[in-house]
């Protein structure tokens, strides 16, 4: 039911520029589950097509949540400034409510 939910929510893989449908991606913990005790929820949660999943887990990229927007965050040795980008829903929907609010 959870997996159902992130895949409405989020509407494929949430890394900026990843086309990737829902049915290709994994859940991911923010707060990982092992590591940091991260809960298994919806807003804790996020879609990542296979490639991005380990990109983050093996190369200390990190996503941070801020108000119900998720936020990937480089590690130092690709961008020693660590800017954040936007992981925006992938949903149409979800972009249409978000240009009308």
């Amino acid at each position: 039911t959870q997996r159902d939910a992130l895949a409405a929510r989020d509407g494929g893989c949430r890394a900026p520029g990843c086309e990737k449908p829902p049915s290709w991606t994994e859940a991911h913990h923010i707060d990982y589950w092992a590591r940091d005790r991260g809960n298994t929820n919806i807003a804790d949660g996020i879609l990542l097509c296979r490639y991005h999943h380990m990109l983050i887990h093996n190369n200390n990229w990190e996503i941070l949540r801020r108000d119900g927007t998720y936020w990937l965050k480089p590690p130092p040795s690709v961008d020693p400034h660590q800017q954040i980008t936007e992981m925006p829903s992938k949903n149409p929907l979800a972009a249409a409510l978000r240009l009308a609010g």
